[in-house]
């Protein structure tokens, strides 16, 4: 992998994950108050989901287009995050599945010309 587009992936990937788990926190919160703030807070907690969607989105395309890079892969492939949260957790995936076409190629199986 590439060293400098590595460590920004990585850490655009952990704003990424923590983003994630906070939507799945803020889908699961639910406001219980039968009064006439339960509209107020069901309103908060839709600016707070959409703000969170925008971060997820940013973070995921930011990062996933560095770790496509820093492994020699065509960024190409994060346009189906644009599907939402589940294809980004798929794209992720593929990520650290594909192999690192920029790895240091080592042929073990060659045996070295003695020099006699």
């Amino acid at each position: 992998m590439i060293e400098r587009f590595k460590k920004k992936a990585y850490a655009g990937l952990a704003v990424w994950a923590i983003s994630v788990v906070a939507l799945v926190g803020l889908l699961f919160w639910h406001p219980g108050h039968p009064d006439a703030a339960d509209q107020f807070l069901r309103n908060l907690k839709l600016v707070f989901i959409l703000a969170d969607m925008t971060v997820m989105m940013i973070t995921f395309f930011w990062a996933a287009h560095h770790f496509a890079v820093a492994k020699g892969h065509s960024p190409g492939i994060i346009f189906f995050g644009i599907l939402g949260p589940i294809a980004q957790i798929g794209v992720v995936v593929a990520l650290f599945v594909l192999a690192d076409r920029c790895a240091p190629h080592t042929l073990m199986h060659r045996k070295k010309p003695s020099v006699d």
